[in-house]
């Protein structure tokens, strides 16, 4: 689970019992490390994006390998994985980068004068759709929507379309369907984008604190937020 400033020696593997040295290793010597992202290849490896770095660790062997260029400079917040193995990383200062199944890795930053490239290089919220579509939140930039293959790019913001509705550009979390997305965003509340008529719909809510939603989750016909 996603955690903050864990001490290094705090770091235990209880799938085998056994303390994870060389992860330990690598976290002191960046100090404490702000944990963004952890979730599971297979059933041995997990994928574990901790700021600086975004490492791919054998959770049998206590090994692990870097996956994206590796900075003090940098902060890669969220990660995903697509079905062919390609990994999508956002950063909070530089843009996206890929790294394909291949193992070759692209950079994508935002350019002022080109429409074809993220809405921003501060991407604080990502997810793939089930049609391939990568979706990211760009900070005060709204949604970008990244068609996977070929690359190209669509933006989502307030004041950009009528029909979108949005009233606010921070999105920081995302869920999609067949049909639907829905943004979590940063005091605007739940934003639905119908996907076929480009419409959106939105939603607040009336307790303190309630319209920044940090997570979204389905399951079983409910909709969970955080």
């Amino acid at each position: 689970f996603p955690s903050h400033d864990i001490p290094p020696d705090q770091c235990f593997n209880s799938h085998t019992n056994k303390t994870t040295y060389h992860l330990q290793a690598l976290f002191k010597s960046y100090g404490l490390i702000l944990f963004n992202d952890v979730f599971s290849v297979n059933e041995h490896k997990i994928i574990i994006s901790a700021y600086y770095f975004v490492v791919e660790y054998d959770v049998l062997h206590d090994t692990y390998s870097m996956l994206f260029p590796v900075s003090k400079n940098e902060s890669y917040d969220r990660v995903v994985r697509a079905k062919d193995g390609t990994l999508y990383a956002g950063s909070m200062s530089s843009g996206l980068w890929i790294k394909r199944s291949s193992g070759s890795i692209e950079h994508l930053m935002h350019h002022e004068s080109e429409e074809q490239s993220p809405g921003s290089n501060i991407i604080i919220g990502m997810c793939l759709d089930r049609t391939g579509n990568l979706w990211l939140g760009c900070d005060g930039a709204g949604v970008t929507r990244m068609n996977t293959k070929p690359s190209n790019f669509n933006l989502y913001r307030r004041g950009f379309k009528q029909s979108y509705n949005f009233t606010t550009d921070f999105m920081k979390c995302f869920y999609a369907n067949s049909t639907k997305i829905w943004f979590g965003t940063h005091e605007g509340g739940l934003h639905e984008l119908d996907r076929k008529t480009q419409t959106t719909k939105v939603y607040k809510f009336s307790w303190p604190g309630s319209n920044t939603i940090a997570s979204i989750y389905a399951y079983n016909n409910h909709t969970f937020l955080s």
